[in-house]
């Protein structure tokens, strides 16, 4: 019983420190990829068609890339509440 529990504990730990270390972010647009890196999110808009500056980037992006895309709108709300932004 004792074996099983360590078992289960080093299991559990393992799979805690995996899913900490992830470099996914939750509230990424869809048509972007978004990762962690040094702490910083950066987000990656490339080459995906874009005419309109997505509005739902993570309010703690550090950097954004958007090249090679057709944007022709940037909605006012695209960069709300981004205070850590620091290139795009």
């Amino acid at each position: 019983h004792e074996l099983m529990m360590k078992t289960i504990y080093y299991a559990s730990l393992v799979l805690l420190i995996i899913l900490m270390s992830t470099n996914r972010v939750s509230s990424c647009p869809s048509i972007c990829s978004c990762r962690t890196t040094n702490n910083t999110v950066i987000v990656e808009c490339l080459s995906g068609g874009l005419t309109v500056i997505p509005t739902d980037f993570p309010s703690d992006s550090y950097r954004i890339k958007i090249t090679d895309n057709n944007i022709t709108t940037i909605e006012e709300r695209a960069f709300q509440n981004m205070t850590l932004l620091f290139e795009m």
